[in-house]
């Protein structure tokens, strides 16, 4: 008769438990670590490695940092930076504009010759000295008349002892030009630069403070169907620009000191240079 083998009974496992807790402790254990890893952080390495992620991810620049709270209950350290505005520096001005009426009024009472020869208009931009062209030029000439000359010195000599810039504008009717220049705008500039060289080679006054312009016939001051219109409009008028105005002229940022002669001269030596 055969024997029965008997069946070992199963051991029951009472340490099952040690193998969750076991986890449940590494765990914890690697949170903890983590935490202390970030309250600690190198904020300089941190910036490192954001910065590298971002380039090599692609990440465009985050705008506004700081703005919002750097660690909850900390405002974080807002630096405000003005916006940067550059204004054009604001020449001193020594005369005001009704003082400079003032004082040509009296230069054409003390110049009667003067008187005849010029007209005051007063407009926002500043105060116009308004030359007439006929007792200045020949018709379709932009060469000055000898006995014109020593009016117009006068007239230098009081425009320098005044702080102001000065702009010498040149004008003409509609009438199509005849002669050697081939428009009124040529015309009226050429003129203009008759009398600006008066400025310059009779007087003290900077070449910083001129300008010239040439307006030909787009600027009337009168109707151009009379005679007596085109007569106003064929004009040479000498700006004393008002502060407001001169703001808006360009500012010598004091890039060269050299005068136009010895710009020139220097120009020349170097092409004699070449040419040798």
């Amino acid at each position: 008769m055969s024997r029965r083998r008997k069946v070992a009974a199963a051991h029951v496992n009472h340490e099952r438990w040690m193998v969750s807790f076991a986890d449940f402790m590494t765990l914890l254990f690697a949170l903890f670590v983590v935490l202390f890893a970030v309250s600690s952080v190198d904020q300089q390495k941190y910036q490192q490695m954001t910065e590298s992620m971002e380039k090599a991810f692609g990440v465009v620049p985050r705008q506004g940092d700081g703005l919002l709270e750097s660690r909850p209950g900390i405002p974080a350290q807002i630096s405000i930076v003005p916006p940067v505005v550059q204004y054009p520096p604001m020449n001193p001005v020594k005369t005001s504009p009704a003082k400079t009426t003032e004082q040509m009024k009296n230069l054409l009472k003390q110049t009667p010759e003067l008187a005849k020869m010029m007209s005051l208009r007063q407009e926002e931009r500043g105060l116009i000295l308004q030359l007439q062209e006929s007792l200045f030029f020949d018709s379709g000439s932009a060469e000055l008349k000898p006995e014109a000359l020593p009016a117009l010195k006068k007239l230098v000599t009081a425009l320098e002892k005044m702080p102001l810039s000065l702009r010498v504008e040149g004008h003409t009717d509609n009438i199509p030009v005849k002669g050697n220049f081939g428009s009124n705008w040529d015309l009226s500039a050429a003129r203009a630069t008759q009398v600006l060289q008066v400025l310059l080679n009779h007087s003290k006054i900077q070449p910083q403070r001129l300008s010239m312009a040439g307006y030909g016939e787009y600027h009337p001051i009168a109707a151009n169907n009379t005679e007596s219109g085109r007569r106003k409009n064929r004009r040479v008028d000498i700006v004393l620009l008002s502060p407001r105005a001169d703001l808006q002229e360009p500012q010598n940022q004091g890039y060269t000191t050299q005068t136009p002669d010895s710009l020139n001269q220097e120009l020349e030596s170097k092409l004699s240079t070449r040419r040798n």
